[in-house]
């Protein structure tokens, strides 16, 4: 039986060239307290979209490609709406995705 979330096999070859990218540089972390970054579907689709035009993923597709992995979101309560932020620890210091750090 197909999950109904694994949209792996739908995102491009540069799409996931440049997701693998992103988690050697992300790992997923335990809960709030382990996560050293904290970022929503959109704002990793607009980075993979800057790094790698040819790269596009939808925001369903990276959850798909992310939780499978063990990357957990968790809900941002500064907002009046509800949003839903990835809990990421950094592990390596990349240059490729330091643009997700100039906030």
């Amino acid at each position: 039986m197909k999950e109904k979330n694994d949209n792996r096999q739908e995102l491009s070859k540069e799409a996931i060239n440049t997701l693998e990218v992103f988690c050697e540089k992300f790992a997923p972390a335990k809960d709030e307290l382990d996560a050293t970054h904290f970022y929503t579907s959109v704002e990793i689709q607009k980075a993979l979209e800057q790094l790698t035009p040819e790269a596009s993923a939808t925001p369903a597709e990276i959850y798909a490609y992310l939780y499978p992995l063990g990357y957990r979101p968790t809900i941002d309560t500064s907002h009046a709406m509800l949003v839903y932020k990835w809990m990421l620890k950094c592990v390596v210091v990349r240059e490729k995705f330091s643009n997700l750090d100039k906030k």
